[in-house]
């Protein structure tokens, strides 16, 4: 992707009882940074990191109105942000709610981007690219559509959630830096596949079994304690510690394979 769509971006004041219906700097300020943090969701979301940087290219003097165009930043872009933020305010705005695969970042930033409307300003518009076919109106009925497909996006993922608690297993990794200052004994094992980091605490194994485990291939045995936001948990408690290193399960081996060979001359 080249890069190049654009998103326009307009607040409307309330009506005031002197007659004006301008709109607060500081109304407008925040409205802008919720797109802005919507657009940078929707990108990492896409993208695993940040690819695009995002620019004014129209800020209208005498009206709560900018445009903002995404630029790559590195690599080449595959989606879209402002096509991504633009098809979940539709979404929204058309009552069809929340896909449950959606970054909650781009979630939270949606569905609270009409906040105060009715209240701080009137209402709000955005229209991407050239299709002014599309106007999207971000106002107190939108509010309420946002609100609720926000709950319902939250009964959802709450289903899916990750286990919590706590429970017995056993993990294959490497065990480093024991601590063994003060009354509880730390470590970190780094597992065998995908080499995450566990913190853990030693209390029910011998001083001598973790000097002899540092930096060994091992086998823990532990109490796992799971928060419920990922699938790895978040502290073991280790209660027996398995080495499993190849180099020291050759250690019994030596010196069995040493045979009594006669010299030449006993031979004849």
């Amino acid at each position: 992707m080249s890069g190049g769509e654009q998103i326009e971006f307009q607040i409307f004041g309330r009506r005031e009882a002197d007659g004006t219906d301008d709109v607060r700097a500081s109304v407008f300020v925040k409205k802008l940074d919720g797109l802005l943090k919507a657009l940078q969701a929707a990108d990492k979301h896409a993208h695993g990191k940040k690819q695009f940087q995002y620019f004014i290219t129209d800020l209208r003097h005498g009206s709560a109105y900018a445009a903002i165009q995404e630029r790559p930043a590195r690599d080449n872009p595959i989606v879209s942000s402002i096509q991504t933020v633009e098809s979940t305010l539709t979404s929204v705005s058309e009552g069809r709610g929340f896909s449950k695969d959606l970054d909650p970042r781009v979630v939270r930033a949606v569905a609270h981007i009409a906040d105060g409307a009715g209240k701080s300003f009137s209402h709000s518009e955005v229209v991407v690219g050239q299709r002014n076919n599309n106007i999207i109106r971000l106002d107190q009925f939108y509010q309420k559509k946002a609100y609720r497909a926000l709950k319902e996006y939250e009964a959802i993922q709450a289903k899916s959630a990750y286990f919590e608690g706590t429970v017995y297993s056993s993990f294959d990794g490497q065990l480093l830096e024991v601590d063994l200052r003060g009354q509880t004994a730390k470590a970190k094992l780094v597992l065998s596949v995908g080499g995450v980091e566990l913190d853990c605490t030693c209390n029910s194994v011998t001083v001598e079994n973790l000097r002899d485990a540092l930096n060994q291939k091992v086998t823990v045995f532990a109490l796992a304690h799971y928060d419920g936001k990922s699938r790895l948990p978040e502290h073991l408690t280790i209660k027996k510690i398995n080495i499993i290193g190849a180099d020291r399960s050759l250690d019994r081996w030596m010196g069995k394979f040493d045979l009594d060979y006669p010299d030449a001359e006993d031979i004849w």
